[in-house]
């Protein structure tokens, strides 16, 4: 300790010596947060073990993974040291270390690391003991009231980031030390590897810019980062004996400090708060780890005609749950959480135009006696050479093959490339200026007892231009005194109750089907269309 003592004070007279800090306007807070993740051996098999007498090194890859977590260089395979001793156990436990999760593998928490000094030309902190879990996390019994008599709560691994602006090829170092095992990153690269050490007498690491070739120096252009990570896994740790020292010359400073106040940090710890009212999970707090899990739940009540729910990317909103549209042009559909569904006859109204309008050329409107029909593109037998034929604006997309059209006789059979349609009786035909209609719904005659349905058969006369004729047959059986009419059915449409919560609608050809999230970001929906 009398030698650290005597080499801070040579470093800062020395440093005063060659020249006195500048405000450079970066940032260097003191004190500075730093990353701690708190285990226990029976959440954690790494931890609570006899490591090796010596290093250990290539438990890393030599270089950081996806935000900056350290990366296991065995997969499934175990780590030992040269005589058998485990040091590691597979990928999945190692990934534990500097990863928190949804089942408190670990518990996330960030610690106050003083310094004594920290400006333009070097860093000091530290000397003192390291205890950054003592009566926190898992040793904090009104938390986890099972670990109250177990008082060692020290198996911990450190993380802290720092940025680096190279001064002086000959005097620009950096020294980590803790009584435990220590990795180090520069510019994303392993530099420093002394993991698998038990006792941790060893655990001081110094590290010179200068060794690695190409690093330029006082060019604000080149900032290096500098990734420090250390493990306190050994069960022959004192814990009353794990000192911290953080000691360097050189510009060393953070690029930023995150939401949680960590220099360099990517939010790990920040504040666990429903901050984001357009995603339909909310957060919550597991172990320190802010998981976003919880389907939300929406203000409001269900009622016979609405339903709180919540759309991804728009948070909660009220949509109507019952359908009052009774097809009739001429009435006023509405509904009454109490009374339910009405429909107020408009006086002197017929279907047309104006009563019966189009919204959406992909789902044209047409009248039939009063009702407003919606009879909706099939591109599927408009384009049958062209499967991913979509509808939009009216008109279904082309792929880039050869295609041949037949002649379409509008009395008796219907042909449209390959897809043959029967009508019943005498044809008549409207023209109406529509886009072409690729959809087919053929009637039907019921007959018993005294009661006859008749139905109705609406074809059409497809070409390849935007102009359709508009078949209309009838055929009526009468043996009673009771007639009564059936409109014809048409695929179903996505809407936003068709699915469970948490599934996505997906149109098909001929209606819908409900998908996983999980399905639709990770296999290929579109191709759905292909088969049904």
């Amino acid at each position: 300790m009398r030698i650290l003592i005597i080499l801070i004070i040579n470093f800062i007279l020395l440093n005063y010596v060659l020249g006195q800090p500048i405000d450079d306007g970066r940032l260097r807070p003191i004190p500075t947060d730093v990353i701690v993740r708190n285990f226990k051996p029976d959440r954690s098999p790494d931890f609570g073990i006899v490591l090796s007498p010596g290093y250990v090194t290539g438990i890393m890859k030599p270089t950081l993974g996806e935000n900056k977590r350290p990366q296991y260089c065995c997969g499934e395979e175990t780590v030992t040291d040269d005589a058998g001793i485990l040091i590691v156990n597979n990928e999945q436990t190692f990934n534990q270390w500097f990863n928190s999760d949804d089942i408190c593998t670990n518990y996330l928490s960030s610690f106050e690391l003083s310094l004594e000094r920290w400006d333009s030309l070097n860093i000091i902190g530290g000397g003192g003991l390291f205890a950054p879990m003592e009566g926190r996390g898992f040793g904090d019994p009104t938390l986890f009231p099972e670990y109250e008599n177990d008082p060692f709560n020290q198996y911990h691994c450190f993380e802290f980031h720092l940025s680096y602006k190279p001064l002086d090829q000959h005097t620009d170092f950096f020294t980590f030390s803790i009584m435990g095992e220590i990795w180090i990153f520069f510019n994303d690269t392993l530099v420093i590897d002394q993991g698998g050490d038990s006792n941790g007498y060893g655990g001081s690491a110094t590290f010179y810019p200068s060794t690695v070739p190409g690093v330029v120096y006082n060019d604000d252009n080149y900032i290096y980062p500098i990734d420090v990570y250390s493990c306190v896994r050994s069960v022959d740790v004192d814990p009353e004996a794990t000192p911290l020292t953080i000691f360097g010359s050189g510009n060393f400073f953070c690029s930023w400090i995150d939401d949680g106040g960590v220099c360099n940090g990517l939010n790990a710890n920040s504040p666990c708060v429903d901050d984001d009212l357009t995603k339909c999970d909310e957060p919550r707090d597991v172990c320190g780890n802010c998981i976003r899990d919880t389907p939300r739940t929406c203000p409001g009540d269900e009622t016979f005609c609405s339903v709180p729910v919540c759309l991804e990317g728009y948070g909660c909103t009220i949509e109507n749950k019952t359908v009052c549209d009774d097809l009739n042009a001429c009435t006023i559909d509405t509904c009454d959480d109490l009374l339910g569904c009405s429909h107020e006859v408009i006086p002197d109204c017929h279907c047309n135009s104006t009563t019966c309008f189009t919204e959406d050329l992909c789902f044209p409107k047409l009248c039939s006696g009063d009702l407003c029909l919606t009879i909706p593109i099939d591109c599927a037998i408009l384009e049958p050479d062209c499967p991913t034929s979509v509808c939009f604006n009216g008109e279904c997309s082309i792929c880039e093959v050869e295609s041949s059209s037949d002649d379409i006789s509008t009395t008796g059979q219907v042909t449209t490339t390959g897809v043959s349609i029967s009508t019943i009786g005498a044809v008549s035909t409207t023209d109406l200026s529509i886009s072409t209609i690729g959809v087919v719904t053929t009637g039907f005659t019921t007959t018993t007892g005294d009661l006859t349905s008749t139905s109705t058969t609406i074809g059409f006369d497809v070409t390849t231009s935007t102009t359709i004729g508009y078949d209309v047959t009838t055929a009526t059986t009468t043996t009673g005194s009771t007639t009564g009419t059936r409109p014809p059915i048409y695929p179903a449409r996505c809407s936003h109750d068709s699915c469970p919560p948490h599934y996505h609608c997906y149109q098909l050809t001929n209606g819908y089907t409900c998908i996983s999230k999980y399905f639709y970001d990770n296999c290929e929906p579109e191709r759905l269309i292909l088969f049904y």
